[in-house]
């Protein structure tokens, strides 16, 4: 039964890659959840291309890439149609067989799995396609912009330091952590219990704007060591604050930083092997080959065109204040 449906989620996931229909119908009104999330989509791109600051051949090329990506995707469509038929006529009687619940038949089952088997093929080679479409395309980045796309984080609201890969990650400097340290000694311990939940959710978010989002297990794991700090500083006699106190503040700042990044940079060297374990595009190729993109960059590379057609400024006209 798992492998059965193992085989249903290939086969969708093989249904929607290759933008294949079994009938030509009207698509469903986007509800308020789609809508919503489409919304999310777009302007994580827009932050992105937006941090990026792509020059206009870079678009260019980049376009291009993406259309060599659909012409792919397209002859998969063409090539597989058969295929893809029977993967539908198979899951579909699967699917007919399931909602009766009396027992799945040997033939079926059967047939279920050997279009598995058909669906993983298509699937991987078209992953390895867009992949080595990617490659392509990584040799029209520059290096800052490859690292601003590995340190991406999607989001609403852009951090300020966005097309700034050396600046990105920077927490706040140690001064301001003393400072925290300073308030935290002086409240009252009912007031230190009854606050410190929000003390270290606020430090979280700080980190999280620098580092990038984290993880329950991060999350776990910082709020306890930032705990700790806390808890130790107001352990302290004013004297031995006065002496170690910048040094706590360090500990919780840069420390903390340097902890998040290398437990971040194991995370994306462990997404690197499973990604290329499992074949396809990495995130260079998540954001970039993207049909959702294709619009973004086509209204950017025009709003450039545009404003090469403006006419200069006629200085000598210009009066001075």
């Amino acid at each position: 039964m798992k492998k059965l449906l193992i085989s249903v989620f290939i086969a969708t996931t093989l249904v929607t890659m290759i933008g294949y229909a079994e009938e030509k119908t009207s698509p469903p009104k986007p509800n308020c959840e789609d809508k919503i999330r489409s919304l999310s989509e777009d302007i994580t791109l827009l932050n992105l291309v937006n941090g990026l600051n792509l020059t206009e051949d870079q678009i260019k090329q980049i376009l291009q890439y993406n259309k060599e990506a659909q012409v792919l995707r397209e002859q998969m469509e063409t090539e597989n149609a058969r295929i893809i038929n029977s993967v539908i006529d198979a899951y579909g009687e699967l699917k007919s067989t399931l909602e009766k619940n009396e027992g799945i038949p040997k033939d079926i089952e059967r047939q279920a799995f050997m279009m598995e088997q058909e669906a993983k093929r298509i699937m991987g080679e078209l992953m390895e396609g867009v992949a080595n479409i990617e490659k392509e395309l990584t040799g029209v980045l520059i290096e800052s912009q490859v690292e601003v796309i590995n340190n991406f984080n999607p989001c609403l609201i852009p951090p300020k330091d966005l097309k700034d890969p050396v600046r990105a990650g920077q927490a706040a400097n140690s001064g301001q952590g003393l400072d925290i340290l300073r308030r935290v000694r002086k409240m009252p311990q009912d007031v230190y219990t009854e606050k410190s939940p929000e003390i270290v959710e606020r430090h979280l978010e700080n980190i999280q704007k620098h580092v990038g989002k984290l993880n329950d297990e991060e999350k776990k794991k910082e709020s306890e060591r930032f705990l700790n700090v806390l808890n130790k500083s107001r352990k302290m006699s004013d004297k031995e604050f006065e002496l170690n106190g910048p040094d706590l503040a360090k500990e919780f700042i840069s420390d903390s930083k340097k902890t998040l990044e290398k437990d971040k940079e194991l995370r994306k060297e462990l997404e690197k092997i499973h990604q290329e374990r499992r074949g396809g595009p990495s995130r260079i190729g998540k954001f970039l080959i993207n049909h959702k993109i294709v619009p973004i960059l086509e209204k950017r590379l025009e709003l450039m065109k545009n404003a090469k057609q403006l006419p200069p400024a006629d200085l000598d006209n210009i009066k001075s204040r």
